[in-house]
């Protein structure tokens, strides 16, 4: 074979091998086209693209829909619209018999059929801006029922606080009278009546005690629950121990283990604090009266970013079956005879650590004790 001729076939064998890749490629690009057109003419979306003269190119069913026109007879019209590029823009849009649609739209820069083109997206919105309204407007309601149901409830609490001072005041002059005349015959005739009138004249004397105890108690409450808040640093730590001590020169002969972690520094109304404070420890002074070895604890613990302070002691403890009673007013989980008390207490200490923006509740088991936690919103003080 002369070399003329292998030369000859070897170009035809080239011209053949590039026809084939120029056929795969072209088989490429209509396989694309086909994919991209598929996928613009079966999106959700509404798709317009416009030339350079923002003339429509082409839409898709959606936006033939969306606008209520053939898109035979849209084609070639002028975009009436802005052309947002590289951003989302809302507008309004009606066409033919369509219902006025709020859409999202957007913008960007391609090319359609080899000449430069501008693809729109168009979503329509007007569902999820009929739910948004009507959202707003639910909340808007809500909010102003729970304003009109908050007004009626500071309303009856003021109320509640007014009678409540006003029965506690009213009630402490004709109880003192009582007692006084009880005081009266017990002196006077006392060694002349029976034992068992002179026991009844005590019953009277120790029921006024109480009451007047219960008196003070509720003038007391509603004291705090008008006092305005004063926010102050001081130690709780210090507080606990002075508290403490005072009733051990009050009780010289009780033995009691106090543990009181050192340098628990906070942030609170120091008055309501105290008052708190008062409560927590008297419940575990008395509560571990009939404990031969009493152990009383105040510390402090951080869990969740969050500080916990606790009382703990030894006492009786309660059982955790009645723990939802335990805040609640006049509500007592033990006999007067072997501890007596107001209930009023503990509603005190939750009405001054709620005042806190706090929490407080309680853990216990018969006969092995109670431990009474509750916290102060914010970061506990630190010193140097």
């Amino acid at each position: 074979m002369s070399k003329d001729t292998q030369k000859t076939i070897g170009q035809k064998n080239t011209k053949r091998l590039l026809q084939q890749q120029f056929d795969a490629l072209m088989q490429q690009v209509h396989t694309s086209r086909v994919h991209f057109r598929n996928v613009v003419e079966n999106n959700v979306d509404g798709i317009v693209l416009l030339n350079n003269d923002n003339h429509i190119l082409y839409m898709n069913p959606a936006a033939e829909q969306l606008f209520g026109e053939a898109r035979a007879d849209m084609v070639g019209q002028l975009w009436s619209h802005d052309v947002p590029l590289l951003e989302t823009v809302d507008s309004v849009i009606q066409g033919g018999a369509s219902p006025e649609r709020f859409v999202e739209m957007r913008g960007v820069n391609t090319e359609w059929e080899g000449v430069p083109a501008v693809l729109i997206s168009i979503r329509d919105i007007t569902e999820r801006q009929a739910a948004e309204a009507q959202i707003r407007m639910l909340n808007a309601e809500l909010e102003f029922k729970v304003a009109h149901r908050t007004e009626q409830l500071e309303a009856l609490n003021r109320e509640l606080e007014a009678f409540n001072y006003a029965v506690s005041h009213d009630l402490r002059t004709p109880l003192a009278r009582i007692d006084g005349y009880a005081s009266i015959l017990l002196s006077e005739i006392g060694e002349h009546l029976e034992p068992e009138n002179v026991h009844f004249l005590e019953r009277i004397r120790a029921s006024v005690s109480q009451m007047v105890e219960l008196t003070d108690g509720l003038l007391h409450l509603s004291r705090l629950n008008k006092r305005p808040m004063e926010a102050e640093e001081f130690s709780l730590s210090t507080l606990a121990e002075n508290i403490l001590d005072a009733w051990q020169q009050d009780e010289p002969g009780r033995a009691v283990r106090l543990r009181i972690q050192p340098d628990m520094i906070v942030r609170a109304d120091y008055v309501l604090i105290r008052a708190a404070m008062e409560n927590l420890l008297s419940n575990a002074w008395k509560f571990t009266r009939k404990t031969e070895i009493a152990e009383i604890s105040v510390s402090c613990t951080t869990q969740n970013h969050e500080t916990i302070y606790s009382v703990r002691d030894n006492g009786v403890g309660f059982d955790m079956a009645s723990a939802s009673r335990l805040f609640q007013a006049f509500q007592r989980l033990h006999a007067d005879e072997l501890f007596p008390g107001t209930g009023v207490g503990l509603t005190t200490v939750r009405r001054i650590i709620h005042r806190h923006q706090g929490r407080v509740w309680a853990e216990s088991d018969i006969g092995k004790g109670a431990v009474f936690y509750f916290t102060l919103p914010g970061a506990p003080v630190t010193r140097r």
